[in-house]
């Protein structure tokens, strides 16, 4: 009777080693299908231009004056066009914000775009106004650093500047 028992340990123990061995390759497979992808290091963008990066949090303090707080861009899927948008604050007694949008390549201007009277919402925790400024589809040269200056102005006749460079993807 023992050789019986010795018998069947040795075969569940082989059984057990084989389904540990098949878990240990999905898993070693599955780490590396899902491990984070590494972009090049190097990138296409010309000496001396500096491409901005875009801040990931909206500044959360009080409202002093008309101000652009972020900018930034969204492409239209499988075409060379995108949109451009500017985010901003304004007063609390503000009606009413127009946008302009100048875009250089390598000090020319190859494109200019204005919004007027962009909508406005209230944001009473900042004491003041938001609003947000996006431009229709443009197209654009991608992987070709753009330089976009952004123009602000209200009805109480204040204004603000702000200036990004881009490096549209290409489609």
């Amino acid at each position: 009777m023992e050789e019986k028992t010795k018998a069947g340990e040795g075969e569940n123990s082989a059984l057990y080693y084989g389904i540990g061995a098949a878990v240990l390759v999905i898993l070693v497979a599955g780490i590396y299908i899902f491990r984070p992808k590494t972009s090049p290091t190097t990138s296409p963008v010309s000496p001396g231009a500096q491409v901005t990066d875009i801040p990931l949090v909206r500044p959360t303090g009080p409202i002093t004056g008309l101000a652009c707080e972020l900018q930034y861009y969204n492409p239209v899927v499988g075409k060379k066009e995108f949109y451009v948008s500017v985010e901003g604050a304004a007063l609390p007694d503000a009606k009413s914000v127009d946008c302009n949008f100048t875009f250089s390549v390598a000090g020319s201007v190859v494109k200019t775009d204005s919004i007027t009277d962009a909508k406005l919402v209230e944001e009473k925790s900042r004491n003041g106004k938001l609003f947000t400024c996006t431009t229709v589809p443009l197209e654009l040269e991608p992987s070709v650093p753009t330089t976009v200056d952004f123009a602000l102005s209200d009805d109480l006749k204040n204004t603000a500047t702000c200036s990004s460079t881009f490096l549209f993807p290409a489609p």
